[in-house]
């Protein structure tokens, strides 16, 4: 159980950010003792907006900082997109996208389509057992 457990957190911290992005539609990269992971987290949890928290290894930092230029976290993802940390980078930063409330609708946009894209996955699943049976 040990060694399963020990496997586990090698696959967790190996695995590259794209799949991880593209796996939800709103992604908090953190690190732990982060006060601006925190402030970032508590804006998202205060204006409603379910996100998946990733506890960034430092191989995940590294890829981040080559797709983003920013070395540091929290590292928001809506849609895919980078909309940058706490206060700023990417399309402005998580909080004051928030106080727009663009980043409300950003999320609500990237949950539809990632809905959406599991809807079609089902569906071409379906279709694949159905032609496998013929």
């Amino acid at each position: 159980a040990q060694q399963a457990a020990v496997l586990a957190a090698r696959r967790r911290a190996y695995t590259p950010i794209a799949e991880i992005i593209e796996a939800a539609p709103v992604v908090v990269f953190t690190s732990s003792d982060c006060p601006y992971c925190d402030e970032a987290k508590a804006a998202l949890h205060e204006a409603g907006v379910a996100f998946t928290e990733v506890a960034a290894s430092d191989w995940q930092r590294a890829q981040l900082t080559k797709r983003t230029g920013s070395r540091t976290v929290p590292q928001v993802f809506v849609g895919g997109e980078f909309v940058g940390g706490c206060h700023d980078g990417g399309l402005g930063g998580t909080v004051p996208l928030l106080r727009m409330g663009l980043l409300q609708t950003m999320a609500a946009r990237a949950a539809d389509a990632h809905a959406a894209a599991g809807d079609e996955l089902a569906r071409l699943r379906r279709q694949l057992a159905a032609e496998k049976k013929d």
